[in-house]
């Protein structure tokens, strides 16, 4: 915060949301359906304070806002809240959690791994990931009985992940691996962060046995993995990628404990999201059969009835593309940030305390009427050439499905790519209906997540052969 900044206008307090329960404000509403307090407190103003108990947290909605806290201000934003600090229990300093210079060493030595020209040649394992899957499909949820989309989107992308990634099929480990993450994951990490406090790791609570238990089990097979590779030879993978970069600067390269830190980010961050988005983008598509109609029809147009769906094959499919830039903009893979505003700052009009805790929502935000003309709607013609999303005069931060600024994340391209070359496959193959019931109801975890699955049926297609 500048001192002209506080001198030329007197900032006003922040708003309290006017919700919740006495001393514990709303910490049972968050810890009970978090996305719908964040809607809630969006209605009382795009800077409010949202009382915790012990600490007041400040929403900030509006794009100048985000705008200000991951671009023009970001030193004064920093990643030391307490949900970083559970997540660092997890993936100890990788490219999500670390800050400083030892953050931009580590950008500076993965970027190279994250090039388009590097990216593009994983289109081809993505395809035979999800061929492997439809044929799976074809002796079991072919038979017309209902499961589960987003475990089954989840064991996908979790497998691509371990083959891009590692060279290593994690089919065989699927069922710990899985399990490790599911307890981490989606039960322990929001879990730690909207309790009233937490007992430190040494005291052997069953919830820390848990968590200890299942990091165990992703350390053993991660750095399994990393001991094997450098005994061994090269292969085109992210992991050699990454051992084989060095800092431009300095020449140094990552240590083995780096190397677990950035795979296990990477790994963790390259399904569980990606999955999460081609879950909830088959289940809005299934909602919506006039979309879905003529996203197989693109998808027919370029590849044919049974073609490769390549990287070449996916950039000419604009309709596509503007698919998933609108579910991600209904439903992001990552619907909160948070961070902590070190030396105060102003925001909009609002002082913003020294030392506070801030959250920045991509799925308020994306929900803004001033900005999205009915936001609620699944509308994918808002990205196509012409729509909203590319009107002169948006603000740029009205839309950050990737946060932004330069801890954008760094797996973006490759996260799109999956995306569409996974979903146009599918579409070639089958056909996914939705269920009435259980209810798609998305909740907060790290990513967005299905609170009861995402229950569908599954057909074959009538133009694709059996696979």
């Amino acid at each position: 915060m500048t001192t002209t900044e506080m001198t030329t206008t007197a900032p006003l307090r922040p708003p309290l949301f006017q919700g919740g329960l006495p001393f514990i404000g709303a910490l049972p509403w968050m810890r009970r359906d978090a996305l719908g307090l964040l809607l809630a407190a969006k209605e009382q103003g795009d800077v409010v304070q949202i009382n915790f108990g012990v600490r007041k947290i400040t929403l900030l909605a509006s794009p100048t806002a985000v705008e200000r806290a991951l671009v023009t201000n970001v030193k004064n934003y920093v990643k030391q809240t307490r949900g970083y600090a559970v997540m660092r229990k997890l993936l100890g300093n990788g490219l999500v959690t670390s800050e400083g210079n030892f953050w931009l060493r580590q950008r500076r030595i993965a970027a190279p791994a994250f090039h388009r020209e590097k990216i593009a040649g994983f289109a081809v394992t993505m395809q035979r990931c999800t061929d492997d899957m439809l044929a799976r499909w074809g002796q079991t949820h072919l038979q017309g009985g209902a499961f589960d989309v987003d475990k089954e989107m989840m064991s996908l992308t979790m497998r691509i992940a371990g083959l891009t990634l590692l060279s290593t099929d994690v089919d065989e480990n699927t069922s710990d691996v899985g399990a490790a993450l599911t307890e981490l994951v989606e039960r322990q990490v929001f879990q730690r962060v909207t309790l009233p406090f937490e007992l430190p790791m040494s005291v052997p609570t069953p919830m820390n046995r848990r968590f200890t238990k299942a990091r165990h089990t992703l350390d053993d097979i991660i750095l399994g993995i990393i001991r094997t590779r450098r005994a061994g030879a090269s292969r085109p993978d992210l992991l050699s990628m990454l051992m084989d970069a060095t800092d431009e600067e300095t020449g140094e390269s990552m240590s083995d404990r780096q190397l677990r830190d950035e795979v296990m980010t990477l790994f963790l961050a390259g399904h569980e999201t990606t999955a999460s988005s081609l879950g909830f983008t088959l289940w809005l598509l299934s909602e919506h059969p006039e979309i879905e109609a003529q996203v197989r029809q693109e998808i027919q147009q370029v590849c044919g009835e049974q073609g490769d769906v390549d990287v070449g094959s996916v950039m000419r499919m604009p309709y596509l593309d503007a698919v998933f830039s609108e579910a991600m903009r209904v439903l992001p893979p990552v619907p909160l940030l948070a961070r902590r505003c070190n030396d105060g700052d102003v925001v909009d009009g609002f002082a913003i305390p020294p030392q506070s805790l801030v959250f920045l929502s991509p799925y308020v935000t994306h929900r803004l009427a001033r900005w999205w003309k009915n936001p609620a709607r699944f509308d994918p013609t808002r990205f196509l050439e012409g729509g909203e999303a590319h009107q002169e005069g948006r603000p740029k931060y009205a839309y950050f499905p990737f946060a932004g600024g330069p801890r954008k994340c760094i797996g973006d391209v490759f996260a799109r790519l999956e995306q569409k070359v996974c979903m146009a496959r599918m579409l070639q193959r089958v056909r996914f209906t939705s269920l009435p019931e259980p209810k798609v109801e998305p909740m907060l975890a790290v990513s967005i997540r299905a609170r009861h699955g995402i229950p569908m049926t599954v057909a074959r297609s009538q133009t694709a052969s059996p696979a």
